[in-house]
């Protein structure tokens, strides 16, 4: 669209944006995506929930899944590793330097705990992890034959961890990774991406 196109200039440079991995603060107020122009370049932007105020908050960002802070202040999203910002973009920062390809990002309800999905070297596989908010304390949460787990999402309360692999099955886990039981969706369908939780599920 014109107001796009006079909003960001790379649309005009590469003709072409995808927008996707939208977001809501936890106040509701604001909505973090993802645009991409072309393969290996995109931005990550923002926009107000009434769709006015588009703003690009971090060229070149590569980014995957963006999580907010509980006080929306902050946003932490995944490009290759963890990495945190301030939400008007500023400060953005590798939250952890971590050995394999980090591809999707969840922050615990109360901002304790990040949970991620990582690649293992040639893309062959994938697993949950999850570490302090702060970039501490990192620790495998699923074993490695448990299963490609490519998407995790947090309850409300924190208590459980709903994760999904490339054959379309879902897992409730805890976040030690002991298993709570698994998602069965209706007859003949399969689970794609990730799963999102209603403010009251229990």
């Amino acid at each position: 669209l014109p107001g796009d196109r006079q909003a960001d200039s790379l649309i005009a440079r590469y003709s072409f944006a995808s927008d996707d991995s939208p977001s809501f603060s936890t106040d509701g107020r604001t909505i973090a995506f993802v645009r991409r122009y072309t393969e290996g370049i995109n931005s990550l932007c923002m926009i107000d929930a009434d769709g006015s105020n588009f703003r690009v908050l971090i060229r070149d960002a590569q980014a995957g899944e963006i999580a907010w802070s509980p006080d929306s202040s902050q946003i932490y999203y995944a490009s290759g590793n963890v990495w945190v910002a301030n939400a008007d973009g500023s400060s953005s920062r590798v939250l952890a330097d971590l050995p394999r390809y980090v591809s999707w990002v969840a922050l615990s309800p109360d901002g304790s705990t990040i949970a991620f999905s990582e690649q293992e070297p040639g893309g062959t596989s994938s697993a949950i992890w999850t570490m302090d908010a702060d970039g501490s304390n990192v620790r495998r949460v699923t074993d490695a034959s448990s299963g490609n787990w490519s998407s995790v999402t947090w309850s409300p309360d924190g208590s459980r961890l709903l994760i999904v692999d490339d054959q379309g099955s879902a897992i409730f886990i805890d976040p030690g990774g002991t298993s709570l039981g698994r998602l069965t969706p209706p007859e003949a369908w399969s689970v794609s991406g990730a799963i999102a939780w209603s403010a009251q599920a229990a």
